[in-house]
């Protein structure tokens, strides 16, 4: 959940493919089944094919998914596969599948119950969300400027003028 950084649902698989993704998607659901989420995603196939398409218009959500090689809308999740990576995974050896998830339960748990964010006064994201369904009006935690993300707007902003520039003059020249 990006407001509180909350995993909401999670399944392991051999492969990262549609079976995977569905399924976690109606454990989402089960669990949460009066939530319409905008739903942040990559364009993996998974999530662009027209099965995933119907299962968010079943649920009423609308997917916010980038283009290709602008992970824009989904960085706060490439963030999140980040930190576990390094908090859990780099660096270590698991030898079977069972202890590969045995490792991830115990950082699932850590990460929501007892890893303090900066973001929320140094809550965890369970603190957080406890405190938001119990109040009329949720705390707002603005997400702070990213540097290389504002450069990158700049850079994409100016690419694309000068590209409609160039086609403007060429037309011109028609």
């Amino acid at each position: 959940d990006l407001y509180d950084r909350f995993p909401v649902s999670k399944k392991y698989g051999d492969s990262n493919n549609n079976v995977l993704v569905h399924n976690t998607f109606d454990k989402a659901v089960e669990a949460y089944p009066e939530a319409h989420p905008l739903f942040h995603s990559d364009a993996g196939f998974q999530y662009t094919s027209p099965s995933f398409q119907n299962k968010l218009r079943e649920h009423g959500m609308i997917q916010s998914m980038s283009r290709i090689g602008c992970c824009i809308d989904n960085g706060p999740m490439e963030g999140f596969w980040g930190i576990l990576k390094c908090e859990m995974y780099y660096g270590k050896h698991y030898r079977t599948k069972e202890e590969l998830i045995y490792a991830l339960e115990e950082w699932f748990h850590y990460y929501t119950y007892e890893r303090y964010q900066r973001r929320f006064g140094v809550r965890t994201p369970y603190e957080v969300r406890s405190e938001a369904l119990k109040a009329e009006t949720p705390a707002e935690y603005k997400i702070p400027e990213n540097k290389r993300i504002m450069k990158y707007k700049q850079e994409h902003y100016k690419s694309r003028q000068a590209t409609i520039y160039k086609k403007s003059i060429r037309h011109d020249n028609d």
